[in-house]
């Protein structure tokens, strides 16, 4: 305790004397011996708590924040929704059985979900053409029964729906069409007729 208590004054008396005197007159300070070690180890604590202190702030400065990450949508929840409204729908007439195949988000791999893809499938009983156009309309009014729960399942960034009907033995067909006017279509704020005319529609 005396060696700390003799040191700290030793500490002030140069401080105070620095300040005082005149640049050109030198000052001696004599250190009691028995001061020396405790003084070289306060010097050595003194200059690790620099290096450390360095250190410290330059990782700090590596440091980025990390993006939030991406949520993941329901697509399993979306397909089932669809799937139970829908509840193996029979086409009227034609005894053509639709069902949902698949309903996944794209592209795979983005940083964000840009596509709604719903895959259907048509099968008629007699081999014939199923009607792709009520397919369509069965989906959207699905979506439509269930538009809450169909919103809180497409992300925010979702631009575009694809609709693609499987039709075994005939041609696939498909429609695309902007997600916002889907949107004002469950919405009511757009016809179904309306809806149409901005659907592009392709058959391969």
């Amino acid at each position: 305790m005396k060696k700390v208590f003799a040191v700290s004054v030793i500490f002030l008396l140069f401080v105070f004397l620095s300040a005082c005197s005149d640049d050109k007159v030198p000052i001696q300070v004599t250190i009691h011996p028995s001061a020396q070690p405790l003084l070289e180890t306060m010097t050595v604590i003194a200059k690790t708590v620099e290096v450390l202190g360095g250190s410290a702030t330059a990782y700090a400065a590596t440091l980025t924040p990390s993006p939030p990450p991406t949520k993941i949508p329901d697509s399993v929840e979306l397909k089932t929704l669809i799937s139970n409204e829908i509840k193996d729908k029979l086409i009227v007439n034609l005894g053509a059985k639709i069902t949902v195949e698949d309903v996944k988000f794209g592209p795979m791999g983005a940083q964000e979900f840009t596509e709604l893809y719903i895959e259907m499938k048509c099968a008629t009983d007699n081999n014939s053409i199923c009607p792709s156009g009520q397919v369509i309309i069965a989906v959207l009014d699905a979506c439509k029964a269930k538009k809450k729960k169909v919103i809180e399942n497409v992300p925010a960034s979702t631009k575009l729906l694809i609709i693609t009907v499987y039709d075994p033995g005939h041609p696939t067909k498909s429609i695309a069409a902007i997600w916002t006017d889907v949107r004002a279509y469950l919405d009511d704020k757009l016809t179904g007729d309306a809806l149409g005319r901005l659907i592009s529609y392709t058959q391969y």
